[in-house]
């Protein structure tokens, strides 16, 4: 069956709507592709008018409004709430779309980014950032700064910013400031804090200390020596 409105210097408009309601709800309307015994069931395409010269139609979905202009009693659009498994937006490796979000967004599940234009079920680079907000990047992450947790970001945050190598591997290294960087700073700028460099859990593995006031304590292991030299013709004062 083929529904249409007639043609013209202005094509005309088709609209088709449910019944009016007076005390009660408005009518439904159901838009349905054909269902079928043993085939696939068909499809149902949506989608605005093509032009010679001009911009094709666009496509507008939304949701009802409400004389009341109080938002609780807006419509909500759904997509995929039943029976849909999978939904795409663009086409994998040949039509890959801008999209614009405004508002904000929530992900009830995990979140996977790839710079892969082709659809495939796992990829081989990608950032993973799970419901728990752990992130996963397996290549080069670029930030101007790292700081650990606030308070709006959690309950009861532990603010403490913890930087380690990986459990698995060849080699477990941390590794800083090993190509470009011209100084490397530690401590603050502005106030006096601890800094303590240690090679074991207990306080006597503590090799290099100093502490709020600004004294400086140099301690090696039990039975080792403690050996402050200079290249060249350098002084130690």
């Amino acid at each position: 069956m083929s529904l249409s409105a007639g043609d013209g210097v202005i094509g005309g408009a088709l609209t088709i709507s449910g019944g009016g309601g007076g005390s009660g709800a408005g009518g439904d309307v159901t838009v349905e592709a054909g269902s079928a015994a043993a085939g696939n069931g068909g499809a149902l395409y949506l989608r605005g008018g093509t032009s010679a010269s001009g911009t094709g139609g666009d496509v507008v979905i939304d949701a009802g409004d409400s004389t009341t202009l109080a938002s609780t009693y807006e419509g909500v659009v759904h997509i995929a709430p039943n029976a849909a498994s999978f939904v795409r937006i663009g086409e994998s490796a040949n039509k890959q779309v801008q999209t614009d979000i405004f508002g904000d967004v929530t992900v009830h599940g995990d979140l996977v980014t790839t710079s892969s234009l082709v659809y495939e079920t796992t990829y081989s680079s990608y950032v993973n950032i799970s419901t728990t907000q752990d992130g996963m990047f397996q290549q080069e992450v670029r930030s101007p700064k790292i700081t650990g947790l606030d308070t709006e970001d959690a309950t009861s945050p532990t603010s403490t910013l913890t930087i380690d190598a990986g459990t698995g591997g060849s080699q477990q290294h941390l590794i800083l400031a090993p190509t470009t960087a011209t100084a490397v700073y530690i401590g603050s700028a502005t106030t006096t804090v601890p800094i303590s460099l240690r090679q074991g859990a207990a306080s006597s593995d503590v090799r290099f200390n100093a502490d709020a006031s600004g004294a400086v304590g140099i301690t090696a292991a039990s039975g080792q020596d403690v050996t402050v030299t200079t290249a060249g013709a350098g002084n130690i004062v």
